[in-house]
């Protein structure tokens, strides 16, 4: 796994959107509502985006047009396309979902006017929401372990 990178506009600058703030989302890198395939993805989103946050992950859009898609989650803006292009060079439209950590757990990059298995984006999105949390060898362990009174065992996480 690795951390998510999501570049969005700040008055021409780009500035990255730390993935501490992404945990648990689901985030669609879109080209915006001019693109038929787009507006289709962020529609088909926007109807699982209620089972998703009752899991406990949201939805964000990226968009590099300046208009907003109609979709029931929020939008961030990518003029540049970096985002898109990072994760596929050739890619239309990528589809992630980031874990706890702000990690990618899955993801699709897609050519129009390919979607992804939407079942199993639901599937990836109910174990970042609520197995992963509850399993207890996928949860963040201690930097150390109690071995006996005064001895203690340091390993890495």
């Amino acid at each position: 796994m690795r951390p998510a990178t999501v570049w969005v506009e700040d008055g021409g600058q780009g500035q990255t959107l730390p993935s501490w703030r992404l945990h648990a989302h689901v985030v669609l890198v879109l080209h915006g509502p001019g693109c038929l395939s787009c507006r289709q993805l962020a529609r088909a989103a926007g109807r699982r985006a209620g089972a998703w946050s009752s899991w406990g992950v949201e939805a964000l859009g990226v968009r590099e047009e300046e208009a907003g898609l109609e979709a029931p989650f929020p939008q961030v803006r990518d003029p540049t396309g970096r985002t898109r292009r990072q994760y596929g060079p050739e890619a239309d439209a990528v589809v992630l979902v980031l874990d706890r950590r702000g990690e990618v757990a899955a993801g699709w990059v897609l050519a129009h006017p390919g979607e992804p298995d939407w079942e199993q984006v639901d599937a990836a999105v109910r174990w970042v929401g609520v197995q992963e949390p509850e399993c207890g060898t996928c949860g963040v362990e201690p930097a150390w372990q109690e071995l006996s009174g005064e001895e203690t065992a340091w390993k890495c996480t």
